[in-house]
């Protein structure tokens, strides 16, 4: 009788022992299992980080690309813009008397219709220099307003640079964790494999005897 509690008790322990490795094998999927998601999720952060980083570079390019090309055209307005300026300036001069000689110079070589001409010229001058100086202004405004989309976007690309890092180091983080759990349990493994071929001999030893 006594020897039979012995045997329950001795077998009740032994289950225990089971439950006990069971509940710990399933606690080390569970917390593989976890590692592994946490490890997916790191992976879709990072890409998504790294296409909006993409992104946002090409859109930075473009507008580097707005800005160059509207400054040359501002600085060939500009020019034009003077261009204008300089021949109004010499016409009116003529026409105002302050180089008499070049004007009675210019009165015996055309006729009224060729000085007519000239003033029809002068005051589309005028009126082309006038757009050209209102054109001018709005690229002005236009250009401000790409130099500061371009901080923005500076600012945008730096934000996302350093985030990109960061999961780029959480993503190295959680797979050398995910490799050390894996090394555990396989370690625990052999272990117990040990552990089980040790008593699997040694109760064939005892059947012998």
């Amino acid at each position: 009788m006594a020897g039979a509690h012995f045997i329950n008790l001795e077998e009740t322990i032994e289950v225990n022992e089971k439950l006990q490795e069971s509940e710990e094998e399933e606690q080390d999927f569970n917390d593989k299992e976890e590692l592994k998601r946490k490890l997916q999720w790191a992976e879709t952060s990072y890409r998504q980080e790294r296409e909006l980083h993409d992104h946002m570079s090409e859109h930075g390019l473009t507008v580097h690309r707005l800005i160059n090309e509207t400054a040359a055209e501002n600085k060939y307005l500009t020019g034009k813009m003077k261009e204008y300026q300089q021949q109004m300036a010499n016409i009116r001069k003529m026409w105002e008397g302050e180089d008499e000689e070049a004007l009675r110079q210019e009165l015996l070589s055309k006729d009224e219709s060729i000085i007519k001409s000239q003033l029809i010229y002068m005051r589309e001058m005028e009126k082309v220099n006038q757009r050209l100086r209102e054109k001018n202004e709005d690229l002005t405004v236009k250009l401000d307003a790409l130099f500061k989309i371009s901080l923005r976007y500076q600012e945008d690309i730096q934000t996302l640079g350093t985030a990109e890092q960061e999961y780029k180091h959480k993503l190295e983080e959680v797979h050398g964790v995910l490799c050390s759990k894996d090394d555990e349990i396989e370690k625990d493994l052999r272990q117990k494999q040990r552990e089980l071929q040790e008593e699997l001999s040694s109760r064939q030893q005892e059947h012998i005897l």
